[in-house]
């Protein structure tokens, strides 16, 4: 990008950077509170799957997976950090990650725009102006879900057969497009910052980091894809190496269709259904379902593991510091 932070302070109006309002830091700490009772219950209320998952997987398989799914968590954070940076913010690293894992747990409010909120207004206490951080939120969103579509018509299980011929062309058309077209990354950013009342950027997105960031998060969902297929293998033997590409495919196609579905928090149930009937046709449905849910379990205490180490570390930091 050439000068993104300049230029999109320019045009539009753009939050003035500063502590957050009190209602609005009560309001973080309530959803909080709210996200931990909600991860409690949900362990809870699914205790027979997981306690299953503990009885009948391979625990060095389990202990894989499980490690895998949290590196994807923090690799998902440095890409972000990364599409932050580069539009200007100058927190550091580790602190940038911080907030950003922190944040995305925004995603269980139905809406899913506590993600923004969140973040906004962590980062803003940290003089990094709101359209900053929505541009940036915009450019990380565009490429999750386009590079989830892309590992899917690649190498996932069709819905429907018909078309199964013609996916390949389909991804290669979206990557295509992302590394060969970036200015329409650019425009799709401003559609959105227009609807969230923020005007609009005046910003180049090279070829150059289209494809770093194309390449990027397509390595993340491979990574996330990898620990989703040592799971199904530590429970259903019938699963071999070869899978692990078309689970990648489908289970970041299932995240990204909980994710765009609102309404859905965190895309429970959305998320499951998908990835269980992606997975139709190599297991019966019952079988399917919990290896759904056993992904979801999986991936959700990853998710709290990331936010508890990286907190550590950035306390660590700041005592060495």
């Amino acid at each position: 990008m050439n000068g993104p932070e300049s230029q999109a302070n320019q045009t539009g109006s753009a939050a003035s950077p500063g502590v957050p309002p009190a209602f609005l830091r009560i309001a973080n700490v309530l959803f909080l509170v709210v996200t931990g009772t909600l991860f409690l219950w949900f362990l809870y209320s699914h205790r027979s799957d997981w306690t299953r998952l503990l009885l009948e997987g391979d625990p060095t398989l389990l202990l894989s997976a499980f490690v895998l799914t949290t590196c994807f968590q923090f690799v998902q954070a440095y890409l972000i950090a990364g599409v932050l940076r580069a539009l200007g913010a100058s927190t550091p690293y580790l602190e940038t990650m911080r907030l950003i894992l922190v944040s995305l747990l925004g995603k269980y409010i139905p809406g899913k725009v506590w993600i923004f909120a969140m973040r906004s207004s962590f980062f803003a206490a940290r003089n990094v102006p709101v359209r900053t951080v929505l541009t940036a939120a915009s450019i990380e969103h565009i490429y999750v879900i386009l590079t989830a579509a892309i590992l899917y018509l690649a190498v996932g299980p069709p819905i429907i057969p018909l078309v199964e011929r013609f996916a390949p062309y389909g991804a290669a058309l979206l990557v295509m497009t992302l590394i060969f077209s970036p200015g329409l990354v650019i425009r799709f950013v401003n559609v959105i910052l227009v609807k969230l009342g923020r005007g609009t950027v005046d910003a180049r997105l090279s070829r150059g980091r289209s494809t770093a960031f194309t390449m990027q998060f397509l390595l993340s969902w491979l990574i996330l894809g990898t620990g989703v297929g040592l799971l199904a293998i530590s429970l259903f033997p019938s699963f071999g190496w070869a899978d692990f590409p078309a689970l990648a495919g489908a289970y970041a196609l299932s995240v990204v269709g909980g994710f765009l579905v609102l309404i859905a928090p965190g895309g429970i149930g959305v998320r499951e259904g998908l990835f269980a009937l992606l997975l139709g046709s190599r297991l019966a449905p019952g079988d399917a379902l919990f290896l759904a849910l056993a992904a979801r379990i999986m991936t959700s205490i990853a998710e709290i593991l990331a936010i508890g180490l990286i907190q550590l570390l950035s306390h660590r930091h700041s005592i060495d510091t």
